[in-house]
C-alpha cells in the first residue's frame, strides 16, 4: 500500500472523504469491515471457551476381584460425557492388587461450551486388564468443577456395579485444576 492510499484511507475513516465507490475501492466498506470485526469477536470468545484441566488419579479400593487369583489388575478411563461418550484419559493398570495407587497426572485440552459454564460432565470408568478381554468393574457419573479460582478439587467417588447400581464395587479418588500454559 502507498502512502497516498494510507492518506486516503485515514481521511475517509475520519470521514473527510466520502461516496460508497471510493471506499469499496479502498476496501473500506462498512458492512464488510462490520462483518470483520464480528468474526474476530467471535474467534476470540471461542478460544476462551478452551481450558486446561489437569487430571490426577490417586488410589482406590477394589472390593470386587475379577481375576481367578482373587485380585485385579485395575485402570481408569475418564470419558467426558456429551451427546457421546468421548475417551480424555486412560491410566496405566496397576498388576495384580485390589489397592491399586497410580498417582496418575494428565492435562487435557478441554474446549466442551460447558467448560465456560465453570463444570464440566464426566463419566470414572474402573476396568480390570486382562490378555484376551478386559473385564468392566463398574462406573460413576461426576460433575468436575473448572473454576480457576478452585486451585484443586478432589473427587470421592463409589464406583457402581454396572448391573447393580446400588451395589459399589470400588471407591477411587482422583483431583482436578485448572493449569494455565
Amino acid at each position: 500500500m502507498s502512502v497516498y492510499d494510507t492518506i486516503l484511507r485515514a481521511q475517509m475513516e475520519q470521514g473527510n472523504l466520502g461516496g460508497k465507490s471510493m471506499m469499496r475501492q479502498l476496501g473500506l466498506d462498512r458492512k464488510e469491515e462490520k462483518r470483520r470485526e464480528k468474526k474476530e469477536k467471535k474467534e476470540v470468545a471461542e478460544s476462551k471457551i478452551k481450558k486446561h484441566i489437569k487430571f490426577t488419579i490417586s488410589h482406590a479400593e477394589v472390593f470386587l476381584s475379577t481375576d481367578s487369583n482373587g485380585l485385579s489388575d485395575p485402570y481408569v478411563i475418564i470419558r467426558k460425557k456429551k451427546h457421546s461418550l468421548t475417551k480424555i484419559l486412560r491410566t496405566p493398570y496397576a498388576k495384580e492388587t485390589l489397592k491399586p495407587n497410580w498417582d496418575y497426572s494428565e492435562t487435557v485440552l478441554m474446549t466442551d461450551k460447558s467448560v465456560i459454564m465453570s463444570y464440566f460432565n464426566c463419566v470414572v470408568e474402573l476396568w480390570d486388564h486382562d490378555k484376551i478381554k478386559d473385564d468392566f468393574i463398574g462406573s460413576t457419573k461426576v460433575t468436575c468443577n473448572t473454576t480457576p479460582k478452585a486451585y484443586s478439587d478432589i473427587y470421592d467417588v463409589e464406583i457402581l456395579d454396572p448391573k447393580n447400581p446400588k451395589q459399589v464395587n470400588a471407591k477411587l479418588r482422583f483431583s482436578t485444576q485448572v493449569v494455565f500454559p
